[in-house]
């Protein structure tokens, strides 16, 4: 029976399993089709690559016929340019939605740093060195584009063409009005050319049609080219590098007139495009380098230690000396992206990219560099994310932080997002990494001992940090005393946090020491804070007279609190003078209560001079 009833079962096992068996051969017969179609895609590039120089066809005078027409390729073409494109697209949604995601945080930086040049009367009407701040979307959008297209590995040209052109259309609506005419003429030109460029480059089979087509398009980057550098007006230019960007096409154009007329076709569409892709995204980061100079500049002006304020002038002379460094990383970056236009780009880089993706052996541990280096990019984002979090809390230098003010409270949590950001960076990197957990508490044990004996200070600072983000006994605004330092609490660190004097100095206290001193903490439960003043009267003075006087000023003046009510005491009768104390409540924000104190003084020396009542030289 027991047989019977379980037959049936096993039968649709074993079918299930062959099922699963046909799936996984199916499979492996894909792969190696796909493998051996991949293959053949690369020799046959490595062979067009080998033979560039050699003649594909005959000479463009001579007539030749064609089986396909011209329209037939192109719509053919088109849609496996748009196969190409949606493919793409949606294998690498979640890049396009984090790029979007970036676009939109530099966009909100760049109002906000806007707004304060703007509070702060800095801002140019003509944006000489602040042109970032002009249009900040679409300055955000150009500079996320430019940078943001190398987090996409071999897009098709579709792809990146859509990143060219709208990170061009950004720069003209920048540039409109700002540059002069005359360059405005050659960069919507050059823009044009650019556009039929790569329309053309869309056609995915040769036609005499189109070579003839290649062949005006070349000469008309000739010409262009050649009209603007020979007509002058350089000293016009805001970026001189764009002369060598426009000798460069000329060259290229040059090149495809000859190839092309001598039955080269792919070397001369390839230098052709080439040309126009170098000269519009050469400018497109000459720019960018240059947009985020004047980001830079501003960012370091309102969250850097200078206090200094930066004139219209000085606007114009830093904003335009971009680092070399930034010019630099621009030049790889258009290296990469003109280059690998050519198959024999990919002879280079594809070893590297070996050595990056092969797995090494240290001992018992196998990583890879691209896995390494990956876990450095981590945490560096996570740290610099870290430090602009607390950027956008800290308070101007040299000014007294205002505990009612939105960055004291958004502050008060700053460690906190800190620690989670930095956490999380960690954790995040050692997964990408693929670093085992238990090989991390491993690492963790053995620092542990370490950081205990030989950093225990340090150690008790870290440990006070995070103690004081969760207990908050003291917040980002507080008017707070230790060791004899008073002054209210500018920023809280992992290992430090810094009190800005009344005197206008920052002191720099360990968190360890603000846990273990006596800290006075004036604005922790509320914002009262009583004041008291003595004063003595000489002997003989009617008393009640006096405490009328007094009480009378404490009711008159509007900054003293009504509860707790302000008193009056006696405290002392003497020989010849009576000692007597005032008691009364402020609200405790930064000076006042000084202020309400010598007010208060001015004012009972004056009603006492008008009653007659002499108070006693002070002893010497």
């Amino acid at each position: 029976m027991t047989s019977a009833e379980i037959a049936p079962a096993d039968s649709a096992i074993q079918r299930s399993m062959d099922n699963v068996q046909g799936l996984q051969v199916q499979l492996t017969l894909q792969v190696i089709k796909l493998s051996s179609a991949l293959e053949k895609i690369d020799a046959i590039n490595a062979t067009q690559s080998a033979n560039i120089f050699q003649r594909e066809f005959v000479n463009i005078w001579v007539p030749t016929a064609y089986n396909r027409s011209f329209r037939e390729i192109r719509e053919f073409s088109n849609k496996k340019n748009l196969i190409a494109l949606n493919y793409y697209t949606e294998n690498n949604i979640n890049k396009i939605v984090f790029s979007l995601l970036l676009i939109i945080a530099l966009s909100i930086l760049l109002f906000i740093l806007k707004r304060k040049l703007s509070n702060e009367n800095e801002l140019r009407k003509d944006f000489a060195g602040q042109l970032v701040f002009k249009y900040p979307v679409f300055s955000a959008t150009f500079i996320g584009l430019n940078l943001l297209q190398f987090v996409f590995k071999d897009p098709p040209f579709i792809f990146g063409m859509l990143f060219w052109i709208a990170s061009a259309l950004c720069l003209t609506i920048i540039f409109w009005g700002y540059i002069k005419k005359f360059w405005m003429g050659f960069w919507i030109t050059m823009n044009l050319l650019f556009l039929v460029a790569c329309l053309n480059n869309f056609i995915l089979q040769p036609s005499r049609q189109e070579r003839w087509w290649l062949l005006i398009l070349a000469l008309a980057g000739v010409l262009v080219g050649m009209y603007f550098l020979l007509r002058g007006k350089r000293s016009q230019l805001k970026e001189r590098g764009i002369i060598y960007l426009i000798s460069f096409v000329v060259l290229l154009e040059s090149f495809a007139i000859l190839f092309n007329v001598f039955g080269r076709y792919n070397l001369s569409k390839t230098l052709l495009t080439s040309g126009y892709i170098g000269v519009i995204t050469g400018i497109e980061f000459l720019w960018a380098a240059r947009l985020l100079q004047g980001m830079f500049l501003v960012t370091s002006r309102f969250y850097g230690q200078s206090e200094k304020k930066i004139s219209y002038a000085d606007f114009e002379k830093v904003g335009y000396k971009v680092p070399v460094i930034l010019y630099f990383l621009f030049l790889v970056g258009w290296f990469i992206l003109f280059a690998r236009n050519f198959y024999a780009f990919r002879l280079i880089t594809d070893p590297l990219e070996r050595m990056l993706v092969e797995e090494h052996t240290v001992g018992s541990y196998t990583f890879t560099v691209n896995n390494m280096l990956l876990f450095i990019v981590i945490i560096a984002i996570s740290t610099f994310l870290s430090v602009i979090v607390s950027f956008f809390a800290s308070h101007k230098p040299g000014t007294i932080p205002d505990k009612t003010s939105a960055k004291s409270k958004m502050g008060s949590w700053i460690l906190l997002i800190r620690i989670a950001i930095i956490s999380i960076g960690l954790f995040l990197a050692a997964a990408a990494a693929g670093i085992p957990m238990d090989r991390i508490t491993l690492v963790l044990g053995a620092l542990g001992v370490g950081i205990g004996f030989g950093l225990q200070e340090l150690t008790s600072s870290l440990v006070s940090g995070i103690i004081i983000a969760f207990e908050r006994p003291v917040n980002v605004g507080d008017v707070v005393e230790v060791d004899e330092q008073s002054g209210a609490m500018k920023s809280i660190g992992f290992r430090s946090s810094v009190i800005t004097t009344w005197d206008g100095a920052d002191v720099i206290i360990p968190n360890s020491t603000l846990l273990s001193s006596n800290l006075i903490n004036w604005t922790m439960s509320d914002e009262k804070r009583r004041v008291d003043i003595q004063l003595q009267v000489m002997f003989g003075t009617d008393l009640n007279k006096v405490k009328s006087i007094l009480q009378e000023l404490l009711d008159s003046d509007e900054r003293i609190l009504k509860y707790p009510p302000a008193t009056v005491e006696i405290m002392e009768l003497k020989n010849s003078t009576v000692e007597l104390r005032i008691y009364f409540w402020v609200v405790q924000v930064q000076y006042d209560w000084i202020y309400t104190r010598s007010d208060l003084m001015l004012e009972i020396d004056r009603v006492f001079k008008e009653n007659d009542i002499t108070m006693p030289a002070p002893e010497s």
